[in-house]
């Protein structure tokens, strides 16, 4: 993604649902050229799994990961999924 960041920032009163958090990786993996797809379909698998993983309690603040391919080339290691979650709960059900 070069030196831009995509991000999906979100506030709300009620805790993020499992699925609203899927749907957020899924709109910020169709947003990446095919090239950054390939170079973190891992780490978008990674944050997936991670909210799923989340599920039933969900998760509490602060949380703040980041997912890679740790087998990409050394001038892809900085590809990555950051997920954090900075107040409340995400990730319920």
């Amino acid at each position: 993604m070069g030196n831009s960041e995509l991000s999906r920032p979100w506030s709300q009163p009620e805790p993020r649902s499992a699925t609203q958090g899927h749907a957020d990786v899924t709109s910020l993996y169709n947003e990446c050229n095919e090239a950054q797809q390939e170079r973190r379909t891992k780490a978008f698998n990674d944050a997936r799994r991670f909210i799923d993983n989340a599920v039933p309690q969900g998760v509490k603040t602060p949380v703040s990961t980041s997912f890679k391919n740790r087998n990409l080339p050394q001038k892809f290691k900085d590809s990555r999924v950051d997920l954090e979650v900075k107040a409340g709960i995400a990730f319920i059900p």
